[in-house]
């Protein structure tokens, strides 16, 4: 079973020094296998050696990867020194990376030598650059598996049932910076402080950039009161994760131990952007800085907020009542001064070529930066957007104006302000300032769509084709299920006369906004035109005119496509289309101010893809033949390492993403069938110590191995048909829908709050597409059977797809995912999150295990 959690946690740190293992000789690396081929082996001596031809002063990475593309081994050097014994006789290739060095290979050959001295020489890096830097150590997945299960301990506060994990993850990977840090957490929930430092300090010997170690450093450092060690250490994380809310809050705290005020303030603002409500514990520590300042409106204003959501935290109902009393006093003291708020009247208006008339008064009561502020210029979009939206009177421009102005005092680099900003000039007519506008929308936020599409739209009209076509790209990728990209794409590429484009980004168009995206079938009919698919072209706008009689233009193209002007062939189909393009028909695709978008997939049984449904389907045998197909995938799982890419939106009530964000992981997997038809699916991602670290505080597990669903012990609780015979990728294959049957036990996905909270399984219905000659499952697509509103989980659409992964030099062939995506509206929070997998590595497998050779049935298939 795969879960969605939702996890809060404190921001305990965890870490320490592992005790060394008995009885190993430096730098070897017990049960080490050789590579599948051969029994006899050799023994490595590797000397890493510096710019004086001295032993390397640093802690060297040093990799050995076989001609197969297989990394073999890995280690660290001690005293420039490392030794690899029973390794097989073979080629390899030795990769060493040193920080302050550039990074050096070897090729070795094994094949007669019974033992061998390597030498290598590194070379400083050049001047002025801080060095290469050791690369990220991989692990292998017996290795991770260990530390995934240590971490959990952890997590739940259970270091002694931690220890065991550990000290085997030790064993495997003694010098791997995963494992050192969680030994520092787990000596660190042991109270030994010491030994805790020590491992932290070691983890950022082998990895420097290890933020998770760098910030447990620093805060060890505060706790001595070492302030400018500690300063040192959260700059190091700043720089290696610049979005890491986590750093810049650990560097206020800093800057406000130093008496840093000013300085505190800005990083804690900047902690409370990027953690969204996860960062509100930062919220008490502001106000301290804010007071210290002298901003003690806009401190109280903060206090007063944070208590409100959090009325159990005492300390901080204290410091809310010692600020209110300290205010009150200093009034009585003095007469009143201009407020933060009032002064907020005075600020300059935007730069050159915004509206210049001040708001009213009363509409600017709100200093920037705090949440109510924010708040507030929220609330004052709201009302522009009602306004330039609802026909916009003289008197409602100048109010939308207003309430603009307002905003911008409050938020001046608001993608959203400049956006609306831009949709007011365009209905004054002021198109170049409408452009100027849109243009610094994207520049605060290049993925926002409204001002992508505007932007498209007012590009086309300039008539400059080429200029908007990178527009519409960025567009359709910030909006992937949005049909009016797509729709002014087609019109793009008329214009251009590229048919076979405009085809289909019409006809993309019209699958996700069906009855909404008509308007692309006047395109789809021009462009099938000019492909020479007359007789379609005439029977795609014959269906629109039926359905929107009072679209001329429509008729007007139709009547050039019939040929009534007497033009025959090509010049019919250049004239229909001409007819289109100079029609209004662009204005349906790109409304100003744009509305509402979909922001959700169609369902599955709202869009359903076309198939040959008379092709024969033997829906048994198709399913028992992908069921050995998952076997081999649950067997293969585990024996990789990837690349993970977390790609997150979250998506306001308007349908559009508001915030991005990313995160990069080293990545293994593991799926254990502990009883029949019930799976635990194991993920280890590098450099997560904790699930709230995931955006929005969600923590997704397990999405990619939703192709359990047709394990054979798992089959047989879902309802399935076989809808007939389609394409996938311009690939034949079977189209299979699904359904949880209500009789049968569920046990594919669910939702949990918090690591130790209960779970919710969740029924899921979908559509899968099956291989016609291999029978590997190539998409999976699912929906909800029903809501459970009481978890207030109103929406899941999860997508993954699936491909063949080839490993260098070598005849295996694995089928894994290569993405996954996830689309859910849960507990008020709307989201989109992809899963991209690259960079997969093979790992050299136990003396036991075999890698099968791809079947017959998958050899010389090519998937794209």
């Amino acid at each position: 079973m795969f879960f969605l959690a939702a996890t809060f946690f404190c921001n305990a740190v965890l870490a320490q020094r592992p005790a060394p293992p008995p009885n190993r000789g430096p730098g070897s690396k017990p049960g080490l296998s050789p590579l599948e081929g051969g029994d006899a082996t050799v023994g490595m001596d590797v000397y890493v050696r510096g710019a004086d031809g001295g032993p390397i002063e640093v802690t060297a990475v040093v990799t050995l990867v076989a001609a197969t593309g297989q990394v073999v081994a890995q280690g660290t050097t001690l005293g420039g020194n490392i030794q690899f014994n029973g390794i097989a006789a073979t080629e390899y290739t030795i990769q060493v990376t040193a920080p302050g060095y550039e990074n050096a290979a070897k090729e070795f050959d094994g094949y007669n030598a019974a033992a061998s001295r390597v030498v290598i020489d590194m070379r400083p890096a050049s001047s002025g650059e801080k060095g290469a830097g050791p690369l990220q150590m991989l692990l292998a997945p017996k290795a991770q598996k260990e530390l995934a299960k240590a971490l959990e301990a952890l997590r739940s506060n259970k270091p002694e049932a931690a220890r065991s994990h550990l000290e085997e993850a030790y064993r495997r990977a003694p010098n791997h910076p995963a494992v050192t840090y969680l030994y520092g957490v787990y000596f660190f929930q042991m109270k030994d402080q010491e030994r805790a430092k020590f491992c932290w300090e070691k983890t950022i010997e082998f990895a420097p950039k290890h933020v998770s170690a760098l910030l447990s450093l620093s805060e060890t450092m505060m706790r001595e009161q070492k302030l400018p060690e500690a300063e040192s250490y959260v700059k190091r994380a700043v720089d290696a994760d610049p979005n890491s809310w986590r750093a810049h809050a650990i560097l206020a705290d800093v800057y406000f131990k130093e008496g840093s005020a000013p300085e505190a303030t800005k990083e804690a603002d900047r902690a409370l952007e990027l953690g969204h409500g996860q960062a509100a514990i930062v919220e008490p520590m502001l106000a301290r800085a804010l007071a210290e300042s002298g901003n003690k409106e806009r401190a109280i204003n903060v206090l007063q907020e944070y208590v409100q959501e959090h009325p159990n935290d005492g300390a901080a109902g204290k410091q809310l009542e010692s600020l209110l009393s300290a205010s009150k006093a200093a009034l009585e003291a003095k007469p009143p001064t201009k407020t933060e708020a009032e002064r907020a009247i005075s600020l300059p208006l935007p730069s050159k070529g915004h509206p210049e008339e001040e708001s009213a008064s009363s509409e600017a009561e709100f200093s920037p930066r705090g949440r109510n502020s924010r708040q507030k210029a929220q609330e004052m979009l709201d009302k522009a957007f009602k306004l330039l939206e609802s026909g916009s009177s003289p008197e409602e421009k100048e109010w939308a104006r207003k309430h603009l102005e307002t905003a911008y005092r409050i938020e001046p680099a608001s993608a959203d302000v400049n956006y609306l900003f831009g949709v007011y000039s365009w209905q004054r007519n002021d198109r170049a300032q409408a452009v100027s506008y849109w243009k610094k929308a994207v520049a605060f936020n290049p993925k926002h769509f409204r001002a992508l599409l505007s932007l498209s739209q007012a590009l086309v009209e300039e008539n400059k084709p080429d200029e908007t076509l990178p527009y519409l790209e960025r567009a359709a990728q910030a909006e992937p299920f949005s049909w009016r990209a797509h729709a002014l794409e087609a019109h793009v590429y008329l214009c251009q006369g590229s048919a076979d484009q405009a085809a289909k980004e019409a006809q993309r168009a019209i699958d996700l906004g069906r009855e909404e995206s008509s308007i692309a079938q006047r395109y789809l009919s021009a462009a099938l035109a000019e492909l020479g698919e007359e007789g379609q072209a005439v029977s795609v706008l014959e269906g629109y005119v039926r359905n929107h009689r009072a679209d001329l233009g429509a008729k007007k193209q139709l009547d050039k496509l019939r040929g009534i002007s007497g033009q025959n062939g090509q010049d019919t189909a250049k004239a229909s289309a001409e007819e289109l393009l100079q029609s209004s028909a662009i204005a349906a695709v790109t409304l100003v101010p744009l509305t509402a978008t979909r922001w959700f997939p169609p369902d599955i049984d709202e869009n359903v893809p076309p198939v040959e449904a008379e092709a024969a389907c033997a829906l048994d045998d198709l399913v028992r033949r992908a069921g050995k197909r998952v076997e081999e995938f649950v067997k293969n799982v585990d024996r990789f390492t990837a690349n993970e890419l977390l790609e997150h939106e979250s998506i306001d009530k308007g349908g559009f993403a508001q915030s991005e964000q990313t995160r990069k992981f080293e990545y293994v997997a593991s799926i254990d069938q502990y009883k029949p038809g019930y799976f635990s699916v194991a993920e280890y991602r590098t450099g997560i110590p904790s699930p709230s670290e995931f955006p929005d505080g969600v923590e997704t597990r397990g999405l990619s191995a939703l192709a359990l669903i047709f394990h054979p012990n798992n089959a047989e609780n879902f309802e399935m048909s076989c809808e007939g015979l389609s394409k996938w990728n311009g690939h034949l294959a079977w189209q299979v829908r699904f359904r949880q049957r209500a009789d049968k036990p569920n046990t594919i996905r669910a939702y949990k709050f918090g690591e130790n909270g209960p779970a919710h399984p969740v029924a899921l219905r979908g559509r899968a597409w099956i291989a016609t000659e291999s029978y590997q499952i190539l998409r999976m697509e699912t929906d909800l059977v029903a809501p459970l509103p009481e978890i207030r989980l109103f929406a899941d659409h999860t997508v993954v797809d699936y491909g063949p992964v080839r490993f260098k030099k070598r005849n295996v062939e694995m089928w894994l995912p290569q993405s996954a995506e996830l689309y859910s509206d849960w507990r008020g929070k709307r989201m989109h999150r992809r899963l991209t997998y690259s960079n997969y590595l093979l790992f050299a497998v136990d003396e036991k295990q075999k890698i099968s050779e791809p079947k017959t049935e998958t050899e010389n298939q090519e998937y794209k």
